[in-house]
């Protein structure tokens, strides 16, 4: 699991990616667990480079991308804040990301998009993202 922080461009509704955080995780066969102190370490290089967390990406095995009731716990959520489903362990990485599930916290839940949704809030931009390694504080 990853989490992408940048910006909004709300005037165009796009999201601007322009890095990638890797949380320290304790990780087994079906989980993912991230700590309290490693949150926070997310949090603080977010705020260090002047970034917006805008959503956590994640996959799973088979083709199946929508969520399952651990990828709805407890995790660094609000409005508009995005979670993205990468089928088959990502195998096949995350592009085009209308192949994958993406999902948007609103009113208290995730709501899967669907792929026009997804194709007018997303744009793939040319340059790649900053990547910020916070395993290792």
């Amino acid at each position: 699991m990853v989490y992408w922080a940048g910006t909004t461009v709300p005037s165009l509704d796009t999201v601007v990616v322009l890095s990638c955080l890797v949380p320290t995780a304790e990780t087994g066969p079906g989980r993912f667990d991230v700590s309290a102190g490693a949150y926070a370490r997310i949090v603080e290089a977010v705020h260090d480079h002047d970034l917006q967390l805008l959503a956590r990406v994640h996959s799973h095995p088979g083709s199946w991308t929508g969520h399952s009731d651990k990828d709805d716990g407890p995790n660094l959520v609000y409005d508009g804040f995005y979670s993205i489903v990468v089928p088959d362990y990502a195998a096949n990485g995350v592009q085009p990301l209308t192949d994958c599930g993406v999902h948007r916290f609103e009113d208290t839940e995730f709501k899967q998009l669907d792929s026009t949704e997804v194709a007018q809030t997303f744009r793939t931009i040319t340059s790649p993202p900053q990547y910020i390694d916070t395993r290792n504080p």
